[in-house]
């Protein structure tokens, strides 16, 4: 955290004026907080193949296909090299695959090598990046068809790559490594590597490094560089003489990767997410582990974690669900080991048998191949070096148990199709390793009426976590803070673990609803598992917005949620504490909430006939009324009136015509009725037949989204009775006789202040955290009562958390900052902590100011 040099601030107003807010730091805690916060990591937004993981080499191994995405090809990213008279031809083949998984090749001829014939490699987004004075570790398998393994031309001389990073027009060379062909390349596949160091042009233009004839030159072209870098940079691979040749994996990585693990992790990225210090790491999604085919096998298989270990060249690519190509060169071994780098859980998802995207289900009697799936990842994560996993592991590098002791299985599945098949899984798991905690599915969203059955069916199976994952507006975290505070938690039962989660938006505005609603979920026993996302995304391949952390080929930075995930996770504590105030209460009742307001009927694709279409007031008495319409995407909207009543009744009868099942599992022929509606992006929307055939509600406000589902799904050409029950505050919706959701809205009428305390027991430090969402400023002050009574005398501060004996506590605080900033690459730390010392009074009494619109956390010892 970046230390502000500032005076301790001083305590002369003692705690006059100040709202107290008491800290109970006896040796009973309200809780444990065991793993609470963590990260996630799902492959969306190029969060692996070109961003986490430190390959800069875009299609190596030849794969990509249009399967991955429409525009791709085995080239893409590739493109031939012929300079000068050079002639080259170029075309992928298959007929002498390096191995069966990954078939594919590129084969050249080079027929004249005139001023350079070649291939050259694009990278991920702008460019390969390019860093002065870095060194690059190149390899590549390579075989010669056909052709001698010498050029006859020059006796015994070996036909030799020519490795060269370069500008993009080629006009610039960075750096360059000579790597004869091996003889045994003749009509066979061998690997040929090499190291390469960068020096970009100094400041009187010279090419530095390049012909440079001694180690001091490019010592002093290295220091007077001044960390120059070409974003845009490629890797060009030219041959001294004619030949048949066959390029196969082709690789870069900085020599320098996180940890310097070979096939590792990208220096800054990982960085960044190592400093937040998680306790877990969810992995790898997501919908990427249940949206395509059941077997694995297919190249357009769902994600499966044995396709993803064993040597790089040998896991077989496939289509990412987020239409692009994905490697698993970022594979389970190297997730282990990451989560083992950072200190974090490994927490891995695995699917369950069950596509619900694509309505496809393993049948009941060959569920055997999915619990194997659970069975052996445990074993290859946890089991001995002579078991059959457990030596895959030990092959790779890692003979020691990665102490696996979690498991999620399915992600946002619902309905009896998932949980017949979660329910073997939980079994054979339960019975074979008893010690894995088990998460399973809560769903898609949340309220929605198959919930309490989720749950229910959950804690019969022995499930540990249910899985739940929103995506909401500020005010809807604002209004929710105390969410999780009635949610059981009882031996048997199991926690939340919310999985998934996010404010709509990246600015400061977001991150401080986000730290607001977080002391709820700190405080709540009924929950023990939480983390934002999504965590990562490339600028250049974006499928998600917001995310925590952006990057390009040189730059990352953290997103305002960012910083305030990394203070609860630094400052997650070891046990919850009691803490209260002496707040003063409302002096009036806030105003009943009132959903009166506009009507209208709304489609994107569909083609729905809607028949008697009345709304009725609490009396049953008529206020509207309409025609029998249709909605199409020719007339995607019909405004159907004004409801003045705050209690009111819609109904009516639909038909749906149209809409191909891919499509409608995506959402493409969704409709729906928007009712509270003020303007476009404040209103609620009772909607059928959305993303997954989903039918729920949406609330909108400030054009963010909450959202309730239900897994109702309705077919073409079928008539379906509507009903929508509004009274006050609280909405209910039914098809036919279905009911889909009961919500009762609440008014996001802020707090004074939010706030929650814990004990680190490793560092011996009481830490407070303190969220202001309001406009005025709250004088507070915090006391630690029996801060004496905690530890004998002589004690040491970090053993006895003695508050009253410390001078000065340390303050972490985001404040000061506009509701609508954010963090860019111009400004990548606008929004972020600073740290400051307070003062301690002799009674331990911190006093400090906490301003409108900030997150403050203190520590005391």
């Amino acid at each position: 955290m970046a230390q502000r040099n500032a005076a301790p601030e001083p305590n002369s107003q003692a705690a006059t004026g100040r709202t107290p807010i008491t800290v109970d730091v006896r040796d009973t805690p309200v809780k444990n907080q065991g793993d609470l916060f963590g990260v996630f990591f799902e492959d969306l937004n190029h969060a692996a193949d070109g961003g986490l993981y430190g390959e800069l080499v875009r299609n190596r191994s030849f794969e990509f296909d249009p399967i991955d995405n429409a525009s791709y090809t085995a080239l893409t990213a590739w493109r031939k090299i012929q300079r000068g008279d050079a002639i080259v031809g170029l075309h992928v083949d298959d007929a002498h695959p390096l191995n069966e998984r990954n078939r594919h090749y590129a084969r050249l001829n080079v027929i004249r090598c005139g001023d350079g014939a070649g291939i050259s490699n694009l990278g991920y987004g702008d460019g390969i990046p390019v860093r002065d004075g870095e060194e690059y570790r190149f390899s590549c398998q390579v075989r010669l068809d056909g052709t001698p393994a010498h050029d006859s031309r020059h006796g015994a001389d070996p036909i030799s790559i020519i490795v060269w990073l370069e500008n993009a027009d080629g006009t610039e060379t960075y750096g360059e490594t000579v790597l004869p062909i091996p003889t045994e390349a003749h009509d066979s596949w061998t690997q040929v590597e090499g190291t390469v160091t960068a020096f970009i042009s100094g400041r009187d233009g010279s090419r530095d490094g390049v012909g440079m004839q001694n180690d001091g030159d490019r010592q002093r072209a290295k220091a007077d560089a001044n960390d120059r870098v070409d974003p845009a940079g490629r890797l060009t691979l030219m041959f001294d003489a004619p030949c048949h040749v066959s390029l196969d994996m082709v690789s870069l990585f900085p020599a320098r990767t996180f940890r310097n693990r070979p096939n590792g992790m990208r220096r800054d990225v990982a960085q960044l997410i190592a400093d937040m210090k998680p306790k877990f790491m969810r992995f790898p999604g997501g919908c990427v582990m249940h949206i395509g085919s059941l077997d694995a096998d297919d190249r357009d298989s769902i994600y499966r974690w044995k396709n993803t270990v064993g040597p790089v060249e040998q896991r077989p690519t496939r289509r990412n669900s987020w239409n692009y190509n994905s490697t698993f060169g970022l594979g389970y071994f190297e997730f282990f080991q990451f989560c083992e780098d950072i200190g974090a859980e490994p927490l891995p998802v695995i699917a369950g048998g069950w596509d619900p995207h694509n309505l496809e289900a393993t049948p009941i009697e060959d569920m055997q191949e999915w619990v194997d799936e659970a069975l052996d990842l445990i074993e290859f994560a946890n089991g001995p070096v002579d078991s059959r996993w457990g030596s895959v592991r030990a092959q790779m590098g890692h003979p020691g148990s990665f102490h696996l002791k979690y498991l999620g299985i399915g992600n946002e599945e619902t309905g009896g199709e998932f949980y017949e098949r979660y329910s073997i899984m939980a079994k054979a798991v339960r019975e074979r390793y008893p010690d894995i905690r088990l998460i399973g599915s809560a769903g898609p969203s949340i309220g929605g009426q198959q919930e309490a059955k989720l749950w229910e069916d959950a804690a019969k199976t022995g499930t540990a976590f249910m899985d739940e994952h929103y995506y909401h507006a500020p005010e809807w975290f604002i209004a929710n803070v105390d969410r999780y505070a009635s949610y059981r938690a009882d031996e048997g039962w199991p926690r939340a673990f919310l999985g998934e989660y996010a404010s709509c938006g990246k600015a400061w505005r977001n991150a401080l609803a986000e730290a607001a609603f977080l002391t709820g979920v700190e405080k709540a026993p009924g929950i023990g598992l939480a983390c934002y996302a999504p965590m990562l995304c490339n600028v250049a391949y974006r499928n998600w917005d917001p995310d925590m952390i952006y990057f390009d080929g040189t730059r990352a930075f953290g997103t305002p949620s960012y910083w305030v995930q990394r203070m609860f996770m630094t400052g997650q504590g070891t046990q919850l504490l009691a803490a209260s105030d002496d707040m003063p209460k409302p002096a009036t009742e806030p105003e009943p909430l009132s959903l009166a307001g506009l009507l209208r009927m709304t489609t994107t694709h569909a083609r729905v006939d809607v028949a008697g279409f009345t709304v009725r007031d609490a009396n049953g008495d008529v206020l509207l009324r309409d025609d029998d319409f249709t909605i199409d995407a020719d007339h995607a909207m019909r405004d159907c009136g004004s409801v003045p009543a705050d209690s009111y009744t819609v109904e009516f009868t639909f038909t749906r015509h149209n809409g191909e099942l891919r499509d409608e599992l995506n959402g493409k022929y969704g409709f729906g009725l928007d009712f509270a509606m003020h303007d476009d992006k404040n209103l609620l929307r009772f909607y059928i037949n959305g993303w997954q055939r989903l039918c729920g509600l949406h609330g909108i406000t400030n054009g963010g989204l909450c959202t309730t589902n239900s897994h109702v799904v309705t077919e073409r050409g079928i008539a379906y009775r509507c009903r929508l029950s509004v009274d006050g505050a609280r909405v209910r919706g039914w098809i036919d006789d279905t009911q889909i959701f009961d919500r009762t809205f609440k008014r996001p009428d802020p707090r004074p202040l939010y706030y929650s305390a814990v004990r680190d027991e490793t560092t011996g430090e009481t830490i407070v955290k303190l969220v202001n969402v309001t406009d005025a400023s709250q004088p507070v002050a915090v006391r630690f009562p029996h801060a004496d009574d905690t530890a004998a005398d002589g004690d040491s501060p970090a053993d006895g958390h003695r508050c009253a004996g410390a001078r000065q506590a340390v303050v972490e605080s985001i404040a000061d900052v506009p509701l609508d900033a954010e963090n860019d690459f111009d400004a990548p730390e606008r929004v972020r902590p600073h740290t400051r010392l307070v003062g301690i009074d002799a009674d331990g009494t911190v006093s400090l100011t906490v301003g409108p619109h900030s997150f403050h956390m203190l520590r005391v010892r």
